[in-house]
């Protein structure tokens, strides 16, 4: 078999496109050529015309007040990493349900920003960051929800009350407007995701203490009459994340699912801390779940981040988990031993 600095570059392009994209850190190191294809644009595009992109994480963190965007690849020998990405300039969401992808872009609220009117934009091939055009009117940061369907992202919420909902169309790439729909006017957006082609936008209100639900139709644009709901406001500032029909939260070190029926979140059954010092947050990535928790080595202080991909499937009246894989994924800075996760997205790419 002839060396691939002996190929012909269009054959050597085709060759390591249909490398796995996990592979790519492990394989740059081996030569400077290797290393200059796998950093060009010309690579991604050959991989889009050849239909074998693939789904890749990417997740903000910070440690010690050193924060850096990683994404998830494949050890040379067994195992998987958190690799950091390098970048000139960096933004970092405001909290989970501020970043999401869309291809291989991933859209996201400045979370240094109080109040927004724009999108952060890093395309995950060059990793540059560009903005969106300003939408009809500002939001507040802490308050909103961004979703993905179709080729567009959706931002709801960012304001004291109701759902003010604004659409990006990444084709055209502008903004559209969508009337509020009829609700308890003191509700608040608690969860906003995307359900079987529609929108579902979850609301609270605190005041009367009772849940909402609404669908709003992106083809029609038009929504729903209001459905009720009895998902609540986390007491434990926990994130919520939705894998297929299934409502997630990782609450006091333990993921539950939400029972509609009892009205509560319920043990997730086949998964356990045991073993996990601490469980620190689980975020969606390509319709499974990946859990971050801490490892510390007996009688020392090194800690280890330790990750797993687990499958989450109704049975009855439960839900069950299966460990598709687990790894140690990054190693903590021992003085400051508890990672800040500000948001994580999957890129197709």
């Amino acid at each position: 078999m002839a060396p691939l600095h002996c190929l012909d570059d269009d054959v050597a392009s085709g060759c390591v496109a249909r490398v796995p994209i996990l592979h790519h850190r492990t394989l740059s190191v081996t030569s400077p050529d290797l290393r200059k294809m796998i950093a060009s644009d010309d690579l991604y595009e050959r991989r889009k015309s050849l239909k074998i992109q693939e789904p890749i994480l990417y997740v903000a963190m910070s440690q010690n007040q050193n924060s850096r965007w990683y994404s998830l690849g494949l050890k040379p020998a067994a195992g998987y990493w958190l690799m950091s990405v390098p970048m000139p300039i960096s933004y970092f969401p405001s909290s989970s349900n501020s970043v999401v992808a869309l291809g291989s872009n991933i859209y996201m609220i400045d979370g240094e920003s109080d109040v927004f009117s724009k999108l952060m934009v890093m395309n995950s091939v060059t990793h540059a960051w560009t903005e969106t055009l300003e939408m009809s009117h500002s939001k507040m940061a802490k308050s909103c929800f961004l979703c993905v369907l179709d080729e567009s992202v959706v931002v709801v919420g960012g304001c004291d009350q109701g759902v003010k909902m604004e659409i990006y169309d990444t084709q055209t790439f502008s903004w559209e407007s969508v009337p509020d729909p009829v609700y308890n006017k003191k509700s608040k957006v608690l969860l906003v995701a995307p359900c079987g082609g529609n929108i579902c936008v979850w609301m609270y209100s605190t005041g009367e203490r009772r849940g909402s639900k609404q669908l709003f139709n992106l083809k029609k644009r038009s929504w729903s009459s209001e459905q009720p709901s009895h998902l609540s406001p986390s007491l434990f500032n926990t994130q919520t994340v939705l894998i297929g029909d299934i409502i997630v939260r990782v609450i006091l070190g333990n993921i539950r699912f939400y029972d509609e029926e009892s009205d509560r979140f319920l043990l997730v059954d086949g998964y356990s801390v045991l073993g996990k010092q601490i469980l620190y947050t689980a975020v969606s990535a390509g319709g499974n779940l990946l859990a971050f928790s801490r490892n510390r080595a007996v009688g020392t202080q090194a800690a280890t981040l330790f990750t797993e991909e687990i499958k989450l499937e109704k049975r009855g009246g439960k839900v069950v988990a299966t460990m598709l894989w687990s790894s140690t994924t990054a190693n903590l800075d021992h003085q400051s031993p508890v990672p800040r996760f500000f948001g994580s997205a999957c890129v197709t790419k």
